[in-house]
């Protein structure tokens, strides 16, 4: 799945920040938790998935550096044989 750009124009700090925390979860292994005890319950998820988080940082990171390209496509031009 391509990455949405939803930290484009997030300063470089930001994204560095988020960037290095989607690896420390990816390295420490955290997943969703959910537990109960009968009466209670609790459960604690990501608001983003830690691989789409270093996915979508290091597209920002990227677009940042002017690395990203964009592909145009004229639909309207017209082909002479």
């Amino acid at each position: 799945m391509p990455a949405e750009g939803i930290f484009v124009n997030l300063p470089r700090k930001t994204l560095e920040d988020i960037r290095d925390k989607a690896v420390a979860l990816i390295l420490e292994g955290k997943t969703i938790m959910s537990y109960g005890d009968g009466s209670t319950n609790a459960s604690k998820q990501f608001a983003m998935p830690p691989k789409e988080m270093l996915q979508e940082a290091n597209y920002a990171l990227l677009k940042l550096d002017g690395r990203v390209r964009t592909l145009y496509t004229n639909y309207n031009r017209s082909s002479f044989k």
